[in-house]
């Protein structure tokens, strides 16, 4: 399934080739919140981040982070995680990968798609909206196996919420954010 073009180096840069070429069994979205269950506001500070769950039982985390108080840039960070969860996780989906899917695959599509680049809204907000993006166009790829559409539907409608701890879920607006792939076309 990988097909790796050079205008993919730059984002791959530096990345092991058996990290590339793990295969992936499940997309995980996570909401994350440092002070979950302690601190009753926390699921204000929710931050949503992608894992591909590899065969070896540990994932490659995908996160779209750390905007620039200055500019608001995301910066696309890639890790190898010994996990499957973030330990402040308090909300996951979990999507089966298409057979096959190789880390490689996925890491191409985000370059390819410009999904790299992005801006926070002003708010500092917009990892949902990234997030979102990004599963649809990996269902739109075949990188999700077609059998979790009701999954995906679920999440289109859960990822509008906030949940906060032993309390019911809150609807929220998902901030948007900007691809500055989209700005130059």
């Amino acid at each position: 399934m990988s097909t790796l073009t050079d205008n993919t180096q730059s984002l791959l840069h530096g990345l092991h080739e058996r990290l590339l070429s793990l295969v992936v069994t499940h997309v995980r979205v996570t909401f994350t919140a440092p002070e979950y269950g302690v601190n009753e506001f926390a699921h204000l500070f929710t931050h949503s981040i992608l894992y591909l769950l590899t065969t070896d039982g540990k994932s490659v985390e995908i996160n779209m982070g750390s905007p620039s108080a200055d500019t608001y840039l995301g910066r696309l960070m890639i890790r190898r995680r010994h996990f499957q969860s973030h330990r402040h996780a308090f909300k996951h989906w979990d999507f089966l990968a298409s057979t096959g899917l190789l880390v490689r695959d996925v890491l191409h599509a985000i370059k390819a798609n410009g999904r790299n680049l992005y801006r926070f809204h002003r708010s500092g907000l917009g990892c949902r909206h990234w997030v979102r993006t990004v599963i649809f166009e990996f269902w739109e790829l075949g990188f999700i196996d077609h059998s979790q559409v009701h999954p995906l539907r679920r999440f289109k409608k859960e990822v509008r919420y906030s949940y906060p701890f032993r309390l019911p879920r809150v609807k929220t607006n998902v901030v948007k954010g900007k691809f500055l792939w989209e700005t130059y076309y």
